[in-house]
């Protein structure tokens, strides 16, 4: 082999280990440049899963926020509700108390009115009919538990047209013993007071038309309106 070959071999030798030299600087490049892209990529990909994550976090939070801000509105709105329900309850509650008060006592001045005329007309029939007041003696006579002995007391314009009537009284009563005829002006005119030894019997009108007021009130109070 001369020295030719020899040099040409050498050459050839470097060469080889230039290229192979440079192969492996590549390699490495290569290697270090994919491993960068592998570094970058992950980084990349943690990122985007971190910002994923995040965005999905944030998300649940918005939207957590939201659906506890609504639940909150909902309580707010439902407590709001409730307070004015109630309140319109107590307000429609004092307004029947006050509309049955009204009617109640409406009623009621109604119910005297119609005394205040029952008593005008009456007074009037008095004057015109001097029969009322017979009329209300006989009615008392029936209910005097000791007849055998009477006091009848009369308003004194009243006095004569009863004594007009007292032999009469006499006929109808039976145990009738003894029967005095009094001039009271404390009695109403057309009615009378009957006194006994057993009890009073008091036919007065201003009775009358007063037991009939307690018992429209009384009615009235066991029908409420």
């Amino acid at each position: 082999m001369n020295s030719s070959t020899l040099f040409n071999l050498t050459d050839f030798a470097a060469e080889a280990q230039a290229i192979l030299d440079a192969a492996k600087k590549q390699a490495e490049e290569m290697l270090s440049s994919t491993r960068a892209e592998i570094e970058k990529e992950k980084q990349e990909k943690s990122k985007e899963g971190y910002e994923e994550g995040y965005k999905k976090g944030f998300d649940e939070g918005i939207e957590k926020g939201h659906k506890e801000g609504e639940e909150k509105k909902v309580n707010e709105i439902q407590k709001d509700a409730s307070f004015l329900i109630k309140n319109l309850e107590n307000i429609s509650k004092e307004f029947t108390d006050v509309k049955v008060e009204l009617l109640q006592k409406a009623e009621a001045d109604l119910i005297k009115l119609a005394i205040a005329i029952a008593e005008k007309i009456i007074k009037v029939n008095i004057d015109i009919d001097p029969q009322i007041v017979i009329e209300n003696i006989k009615a008392a006579i029936k209910f005097t538990a000791d007849k055998s002995n009477m006091q009848i007391n009369v308003h004194s314009e009243d006095y004569k047209v009863v004594e007009t009537y007292m032999i009469e009284f006499k006929k109808d009563i039976d145990e009738l013993e003894n029967i005095n005829l009094i001039q009271n002006d404390t009695v109403d005119r057309g009615g009378c007071l009957i006194t006994t030894l057993k009890g009073d019997v008091d036919q007065n009108i201003s009775t009358q038309i007063d037991k009939i007021y307690q018992t429209l009130l009384s009615t009235k109070k066991d029908n409420p309106i």
